[in-house]
C-alpha cells in the first residue's frame, strides 16, 4: 500500500484497507497509527476523528489535534463540529457525503470541509 500524500494522495484508500485488515481487528485509531507506520506515517497525521454524545442526545463529528506533537498540551485545540451543508460524494453508494462543517466549540477551526471520503457512515450511536 503507498502512502503518497501529494496531489494524486492514495492514504485515504491505504488507511481503509488498513481499518478493514483482519490485522487491525479491535485496534483503536492510535494503535493504528503507531502499529503500521508504513501505511500512516506520524507526520502525515493532522488530527484523530471520532464521535461524542451531544447535550441533545445526539453525536457530534470531532477533529481532535492534541494527540499530534504540534498541538499536545493544548487543550482546546479541538473542533466539534456540526453539519451546514453536504454533497454527495462521486461515489456515493459507497462513500459517505461530502460536508461542510461549522464549530460549536474548541479553537482550532471554525469550519471544516470533509471531502474525499472512503467508506464509512456515522454511527448510530457512541458510548464513553
Amino acid at each position: 500500500m503507498g502512502t503518497d500524500v501529494g496531489a494524486s494522495s492514495t492514504i485515504v484508500n491505504d488507511v481503509f484497507k488498513l481499518w478493514n485488515d483482519p490485522r487491525a481487528d479491535g485496534a483503536t485509531t492510535q494503535q493504528l497509527i503507531e502499529g503500521f507506520p508504513d501505511v500512516v506515517p506520524a507526520d502525515t497525521i493532522l488530527s484523530q476523528h471520532y464521535f461524542n454524545k451531544n447535550a441533545a442526545g445526539g453525536i457530534s463529528p470531532v477533529w481532535d489535534f492534541r494527540a499530534t506533537p504540534k498541538f499536545q498540551g493544548v487543550d482546546n485545540a479541538v473542533f466539534v463540529g456540526k453539519a451546514l451543508a453536504n454533497t454527495p460524494d462521486a461515489d456515493p453508494t459507497k462513500n459517505v457525503p461530502w460536508l461542510h462543517l461549522g464549530k460549536v466549540s474548541g479553537d482550532i477551526s471554525d469550519e471544516i470541509y470533509r471531502i474525499t471520503t472512503v467508506g464509512g457512515v456515522a454511527p448510530s450511536s457512541v458510548s464513553l
